[in-house]
């Protein structure tokens, strides 16, 4: 299908170019600070920003802010999207103006976009860092190869122990019941996020557990959400609410986010057989092959901005059938393609293939992570973060590598070629030489002497740990390898004591638990050709189980399934004493009753 683009004509009309000479993130940016004595200027925005369109359009065009900046400070500018390592140090909303020294550290920081508080702001900040000038500034981060201290370090550390699964599970269960709001669904009040991960672990809980009360819980959330944040003219996600009621968007349109959404909405169809919840699933994947996909090109863009006039338009004006010189333009996208969402959504899409018995989107799927193998992943450097369908920048993050080796398993899941299962090993060798600590997790991004600031601290952020832990997980059940299952046991004990300070990164980690202790094991045999053999692939690809791990083995033999149930103490991996067999099953009503059952009786 055809990407529905914005011109990039008019999005550059709506992001001039201004008179600031910018510069990037660079050594030689701060370099220029400390010889010229100057403070840095960061401005950290985001394409799909309102406030950030706002403040470019107008207040860096106007001559009087252009000069303040040009002669008292050393501006940078950095896109959050394509610097997540940075955004995650010095973002304190959209747009950040911080003001930083020569050497990174934050100074003051502000969040406004009116034109006349930014202009007192640049002399307000000008005249503390004179007054500083003479002053030693000692910041906590200043320097290279620093540890992001909180309290949650100083608690001593504990080894995971499978048995500590349940507790883990019902710890974060308890969580979300006592933040779960009961008027309007989601958790927690105003601003309102959807919080996916959240969602996936309660649809998980129920098919496991049978406890209504969780199932109740995401059907409020998910109806909240439809009615609040889908768009029912073009379909897909806003990003959040700033009333609890779901009812006042931010208009912002982000990949990521809906590669979560819509798969929370088919798990909810698959568990609950509503089928609204299909169909709002099917029309976000529209919205995002129609507006947000390259067919050309294999990847997905990373986002449509926020736009209220626009969003508030009916049908009839917004897409102007009868005469569509009309029409108002629509929100710019951006047309970048960053490879953790990329990942996300092929993964999703994967997903939904089966439940929605369509294979165009496993083609399109399929076609996606082939291209990013192709132009992304580096085993040197590991995967970049973002492409423009030319260019590739930002290697060897931790979100992007985990989100992409998960993806890879599940296209080796759904195919049974080895090729993806063994670039996954790949990505994961290369996060091992590159951002493993010894007894602390992954740090989220490669740390050395030319980091700035900020970005010498060594953050273990939960939810990247969690990910790249459950594609370890996986890879130890599928290959028996007790170097995989060993990697992330240190991840779960390095967490052990504080997952519940993260709060809604923590169902993550749970699920990673479930998986490490209690696998399922589904075992496909049979030629892949073989029709028989290709509908208890169906069958297993439809099922949202996170313990899930599908071995396929390429016999000529009749087809047919084996399921493996796991209950892992403090043994290895692949101990037959830990295993309980079920099967052959040579029928699929017979293979699926029987994994409904395991699936329940796992605990």
């Amino acid at each position: 299908m055809a990407a529905y683009k914005i011109p990039r004509k008019s999005e550059k009309e709506e992001n001039k170019i201004s008179k600031i000479r910018w510069e990037g993130w660079d050594k030689s940016a701060f370099e220029r600070a400390r010889i010229e004595n100057k403070p840095v200027l960061l401005y950290l925005y985001a394409k799909w920003c309102s406030g950030c369109r706002k403040v470019e359009n107008f207040v860096f065009n106007d001559g009087e802010v252009a000069k303040k900046i040009e002669l008292n400070y050393v501006p940078i500018k950095v896109d959050a999207d394509v610097r997540p390592d940075i955004n995650d140090r010095y973002n304190f909303g959209f747009p950040t103006f911080a003001f930083l020294t020569h050497s990174g550290d934050v100074v003051a920081f502000s969040n406004t976009t009116d034109g006349n508080e930014i202009k007192e702001m640049l002399d307000n900040f000008l005249t503390l860092y004179k007054n500083l000038e003479n002053e030693s500034i000692k910041i906590s981060d200043d320097g290279n190869e620093v540890d992001e201290i909180t309290d949650m370090m100083l608690a001593p550390m504990i080894s995971w122990e499978n048995s500590m699964c349940e507790m883990v599970e019902l710890d974060v269960a308890g969580m979300l019941a006592k933040t779960f709001d009961e008027k309007n669904g989601g958790f927690g009040q105003e601003p309102k996020f959807p919080l996916p991960e959240a969602v996936d672990f309660l649809i998980y809980l129920y098919a496991k557990r049978g406890i209504t009360e969780h199932i109740k819980m995401v059907v409020k959330t998910l109806e909240g959400i439809m009615d609040g944040l889908y768009d029912k003219i073009d379909g897909g996600f806003f990003r959040y609410s700033l009333t609890a009621d779901w009812h006042t968007p931010k208009f912002e349109k982000i990949l990521n986010e809906n590669a979560k959404l819509i798969g929370n909405y088919i798990h909810a169809f698959e568990t609950t057989k509503d089928n609204r919840f299909w169909a709002i699933a099917e029309g976000a994947i529209g919205y995002v092959l129609t507006h947000l996909y390259d067919d050309k090109e294999k990847r997905f863009y990373g986002s449509q901005a926020s736009d209220e006039t626009y969003y508030h338009l009916g049908k009839e004006h917004r897409k102007e059938e009868r005469n569509p010189s009309l029409a108002p333009p629509a929100p710019p996208i951006d047309f970048n393609s960053y490879t953790c969402s990329n990942a996300l959504f092929c993964s999703t899409l994967l997903h939904a293939s089966y439940v929605f018995e369509n294979e165009n989107y496993r083609t399109i799927a399929l076609s996606v992570l082939r291209n990013m193998l192709n132009n992304v992943f580096d085993e040197e450097k590991g995967v970049y973060h973002v492409f423009d369908g030319k260019n590739k920048e930002v290697a060897g993050l931790l979100i992007d590598n985990a989100y992409f080796a998960n993806a890879l398993l599940d296209a080796y899941e759904a195919t049974g070629e080895r090729d993806w299962r063994d670039d996954a090993v790949s990505i994961l060798n290369f996060v091992d030489r590159t951002l493993k600590r010894k007894d602390d997790g992954y740090i989220d991004c490669p740390i050395t002497r030319e980091s700035i600031g900020r970005l010498g601290i060594r953050r273990t952020p939960l939810l990247e740990n969690s990910l790249l832990a459950y594609a370890q997980c996986r890879l130890g059940h599928l290959l028996n390898s007790e170097k995989h299952i060993s990697n992330a046991k240190e991840v779960l004990s390095s967490f052990i004591t504080k997952y519940l300070d993260f709060g809604i990164f923590s169902p993550m980690y749970a699920q990673v638990g479930a998986l490490l202790a209690e696998p399922i094991i589904i075992t496909i045999v049979g030629k892949s050709e073989d029709a028989k053999c290709k509908k208890f692939v169906e069958e297993t690809m439809k099922v949202f189980e996170p313990r899930k791990v599908v071995k396929r083995k390429e016999k000529d033999e009749v087809a047919h399934v084996l399921i493996t149930k796991r209950l892992i103490t403090n043994g290895r991996v692949g101990e037959k004493d830990d295993e309980t067999n079920f099967g052959p099953f040579f029928e699929i009503e017979e293979f699926t009753n029987a994994l409904n059952e395991v699936r329940k009786k796992t605990s």
